[in-house]
C-alpha cells in the first residue's frame, strides 16, 4: 500500500498571498493565481495518474472513476489521511451558504489528492470540449464559492470550478457522507458514498451539461 506521505501537498508556494483573504487580493494577484492553477493542471494530474497507476490516455469518466476508487481505498486504509477531529465549514453556492459537517478532517496530503481529482475532471472536460470551453475568472459576487477562482465556462450561466470541486472531493475521500455538500445541480455528492459509480455519475453530469449547453 502506498503511503499518503508520498503525495505532494497542494500549495502554490510562489504565491505568498494565497493564504490571505481573497477579498484583499489585487487584480494582478488574482490573475497570477489563475495562471498558476492552469499551468499546474497537467503536471499535477499526470502525477496523480502515475501515483495510482492509471493510464494517462484516454482521459474521461472511466479514468476519473478508477482513480477515485483507488484514492478512496488508500485514504480509508491510511490513518495519515485524516485527523480525529470533527470539523465544520461553510460552502457558499450561488450566494447561499450551507454548513458542511464532516466527521473527519482531511490531511494536507489528502487535500492534495482531492484537489488534483478536481483538476483531473477539469482537464478531461477541457480536452473533450476544447471548442466549447474557455477559462474565466469569477470576479463577483464576493460570497461566491468560486470567487477569484479560474473556472471553465461554455456560454451559459453554469460554470465548472475544478479547484472548488477538488476541495469537496478531499472531504469525501475521508468522510463519505458530508451533510449539505451538494455543490451544484450537477455535483450531488451529499449523503452519497463516494465510489466508482458516484464518480462516473459526477463526471457524466458535467459532461452532459456542456454537451447540452445548459
Amino acid at each position: 500500500m502506498k503511503r499518503v506521505e508520498q503525495y505532494p501537498v497542494f500549495w502554490p508556494g510562489d504565491l505568498p498571498f494565497f493564504a490571505s483573504e481573497r477579498a484583499g487580493w489585487t487584480r494582478t494577484q488574482t490573475e497570477e493565481w489563475s495562471d498558476w492553477l492552469q499551468k499546474a493542471i497537467v503536471p499535477r494530474t499526470d502525477h496523480l495518474l502515475r501515483f495510482f497507476g492509471a493510464a494517462p490516455s484516454p482521459l474521461g469518466r472511466e479514468c476519473f472513476a478508477a482513480v477515485v476508487e483507488a484514492a478512496v481505498l488508500l485514504c480509508d486504509a491510511d490513518s495519515e489521511a485524516i485527523s480525529a477531529e470533527r470539523s465544520s465549514t461553510e460552502v457558499t453556492v450561488r450566494g447561499r451558504t450551507v454548513s458542511v459537517e464532516s466527521r473527519t478532517l482531511p490531511s494536507g496530503f489528502t487535500l492534495g489528492i482531492g484537489i488534483d481529482l478536481g483538476l483531473l475532471v477539469g482537464r478531461s472536460l477541457f480536452e473533450a470540449h476544447a471548442d466549447l470551453l474557455k477559462w474565466e475568472i469569477v470576479w463577483k459576487p464576493k460570497d461566491d464559492a468560486s470567487y477569484r477562482n479560474p473556472v471553465l465556462t461554455w456560454g451559459t450561466k453554469m460554470r465548472f470550478d475544478p479547484y472548488h470541486l477538488g476541495l469537496i472531493l478531499a472531504y469525501e475521500l475521508v468522510d463519505h457522507a458530508i451533510d449539505g455538500a451538494s455543490i451544484s445541480p450537477a455535483t450531488r455528492l451529499a449523503r452519497r458514498k463516494l465510489d466508482r459509480e458516484e464518480a462516473e455519475r459526477l463526471y457524466d453530469n458535467w459532461d452532459q451539461l456542456i454537451r447540452d449547453g445548459v
